[in-house]
């Protein structure tokens, strides 16, 4: 009884968060609604949390790193990190069966869009995931991203226990980014970041 006149007493917008939180407890508690709420909340903070750079932060990858690091595609056809040396790399590591990655896609898409031209800058997609997941998953939603996958081991310093996590390294092999979860990756302060890196 004293819940309900609490309630009861409360201000419009206090008795409105209560039953939205009610609604997305119950939602988690429903497995088949579960990843559509993850995915939303995902795309939320897709669009908020603005990547940022640190220096040197995270360390350089050595040259044995660049030699010894495999990727192959949906052709089959072998890709070698050494291959991007004096560029600018970007690396994001997703599934298509993780929700934070599935909800940054279209961010990620939109920032390849800008860069794709770009002389200096390489991007690589690595899916966790097989190729007969991957290929009709970027068809269906008209993605077309460059997409790997692994041949061997990462170097350690791209080593991620979770995913989405995306890297950033600049023409020094030195990682300047490492984002685990989703982040804007089409907005205003990324596209100043990936800028000034390719001009340096």
């Amino acid at each position: 009884m004293k819940f309900f006149n609490k309630w009861k007493n409360k201000k419009f917008f206090d008795k409105l968060s209560d039953i939205l939180l009610l609604i997305f407890i119950i939602g988690m508690l429903i497995p088949s609604s579960r990843r559509a709420i993850l995915t939303g909340v995902n795309k939320i903070r897709a669009a908020i949390i603005q990547p940022s750079v640190k220096n040197k932060q995270y360390g350089t990858l050595q040259k044995d790193d660049f030699e010894s690091w495999l990727l192959i595609d949906a052709d089959s056809t072998i890709f070698k990190l050494k291959d991007t040396e004096n560029k600018v790399v970007f690396i994001n590591f997703w599934a298509t069966w993780c929700g934070p990655c599935i909800a940054e896609l279209p961010k990620l898409q939109q920032m390849y869009d800008n860069f794709k031209d770009k002389p200096n800058i390489v991007f690589l997609f690595i899916a966790d995931d097989k190729p007969e997941n991957v290929i009709p998953f970027m068809k269906k939603h008209n993605y077309n991203l460059p997409v790997y996958f692994e041949v061997n081991s990462p170097p350690k310093l791209l080593n991620s226990s979770s995913i989405p996590t995306s890297f950033l390294i600049d023409k020094n092999r030195n990682i300047v980014m490492r984002i685990k979860g989703t982040a804007n990756w089409s907005g205003k302060k990324m596209n100043k970041i990936l800028t000034d890196l390719i001009n340096e």
